[in-house]
């Protein structure tokens, strides 16, 4: 009997540290928030960057190569506002937050402000914030060709690289301050707006100047030769053939599989971007393949020449295929 008792005495004692009861402890998690601090190049290695949060606590680290930073907000109350190198920026949880000219105009617009401080962590509405940084990049989506992906588009939250995407539009843009009615501008440096706007009562009004995006982005971004699954991958277009005269609406799905639709018929692929840059378009069930090198690229237009092949019955076209943005 003894015997028995002592047995379920070190079973019980096992099973209570073994289940984390006594000794058992949890493995701790650790959040951060990082990111590019930029403005048309990195900022300088070893800028100080800035983090403020809802209680007024700051904490600092530095900015290493390519404008990468990172800091700890174990134990810190949202919203944060962080810093560097003149520019401000804003997030509410752990994860990607970009420091740049564009995140400190959303900012003064945000705040209906013309200079942003520390100190205005007290008053921000980061759902406001996020407002006008949709607005923002919503009216300079317009001056990327398709060639630049979203990741180097979004300034906020973005993977930014670089002397590319959003940071190659900061060398030929310049944004004054906002003014104390709200208003603000982004202009070509040296040149005319691009946008002009203003913000009241939480609501922001931008403007584009429709005539001078339209080129802008010939002199920012270099033309493409190639096709880079970046260009089609997660995008719908209407696309036209010289070659046959098709014509109907193509969805290039991002793990390599594309719909297309001609005259109300939906027909099932794959698609790929081959070693040579090249577009290859391969619906199996109608033996038809689509080989297409790219001739130019736009904001709206991906333009191509190449083949329509099919091999049942067997027959070919050549000629320009367009795939177009479809108008909102």
């Amino acid at each position: 009997m003894k015997h028995i008792t002592l047995i379920i005495l070190l079973v019980s004692l096992v099973t209570l540290f073994g289940c984390g009861g006594g000794g058992g402890s949890t493995t701790p998690t650790h959040s951060s928030l990082s990111g590019t601090a930029s403005k048309g190049a990195a900022l300088d290695v070893d800028t100080v960057v800035t983090l403020t949060d809802a209680s007024g606590t700051s904490r600092t680290t530095k900015v290493g190569v390519n404008g990468i930073f990172s800091l700890s907000i174990d134990g810190l109350r949202t919203p944060y506002l962080l810093s560097a190198g003149g520019y401000y920026s804003c997030a509410s949880a752990a994860g990607t937050v970009n420091i740049n000219p564009l995140t400190h105009l959303a900012l003064e617009i945000a705040l209906g402000k013309s200079s942003v401080t520390a100190s205005d962590v007290s008053s921000l509405s980061v759902s406001q914030f996020t407002s006008v940084v949709a607005d923002i990049k919503t009216n300079i989506d317009s001056v990327y060709p398709l060639s630049v992906p979203d990741t180097q588009r979004d300034f906020l939250s973005g993977t930014l690289v670089i002397n590319a995407g959003v940071d190659k539009l900061f060398d030929s843009i310049t944004i004054p301050a906002t003014d104390s009615l709200g208003n603000f501008s982004i202009s070509k440096t040296g040149g005319p707006q691009l946008f002009s706007g203003t913000s009241f009562n939480g609501t922001v009004s931008i403007t584009p100047n429709s005539a001078v995006l339209t080129d802008l982005y010939t002199v920012i971004f270099p033309a493409s030769t190639q096709f880079t699954p970046a260009m089609v991958a997660g995008r719908t277009f209407d696309f036209s053939f010289s070659g046959n005269g098709k014509a109907g609406s193509t969805t290039f799905r991002t793990d390599n599989t594309v719909l297309s639709t001609i005259a109300g018929v939906t027909t099932s692929g794959t698609w790929a971007v081959d070693s040579e840059g090249k577009l290859i378009v391969t619906f199996k069930n109608i033996t038809e393949t689509n080989i297409l090198t790219l001739s130019s690229v736009t904001p709206l237009e991906l333009v191509s020449t190449g083949q329509w092949i099919r091999t049942n019955p067997e027959s070919s076209d050549t000629g320009t295929m367009t795939f177009r943005v479809p108008s909102s």
